[in-house]
């Protein structure tokens, strides 16, 4: 999804179901109570951060789903009934997904920054091996 919305031009929605069905973190889930115990404080919080980062962007992906499902529900709508009243629900939604698709991308930048970061710090502490 990433490539996705990093090709999307500026005014363009992302018309795009992205499928999140489970959860993507059980590992931090599951043991985030052992963050605490990591002894580099960089390291601990650039972990938090990354993570925070992209739980968000996981829910963003959701919501845009959820904004997707709302324009395609009232385009159709209008299809059928060729009412004026849902056409301009249909652009109304269409609006919105245009504006949350600048969001979505400004939020992936900022987490695809993290995450370089994080990968630097479990570098620089031995977590990660360069081979």
């Amino acid at each position: 999804m990433g490539a996705r919305v990093e090709s999307l031009k500026e005014g363009e929605p992302l018309l795009v179901y992205y499928p999140l069905v489970s959860d993507f973190f059980t590992v931090y889930n599951g043991n985030s109570f052992l963050i605490g115990r990591i002894p580099y404080n960089d390291l601990r919080k650039q972990i938090i951060k990354t993570y925070t980062l992209a739980k968000g962007m996981a829910d963003s992906f959701r919501m845009n789903n959820d904004l997707n499902q709302k324009f395609e529900h009232w385009h159709q709508i209008f299809q059928e009934s060729k009412n004026q009243v849902h056409q301009q629900k249909a652009a109304a939604c269409l609006v919105s997904l245009v504006e949350y698709a600048k969001l979505l991308k400004l939020s992936h930048q900022t987490c695809k920054t993290e995450i370089s970061h994080l990968l630097r710090e479990l570098r620089k502490h031995g977590v990660l091996n360069e081979k």
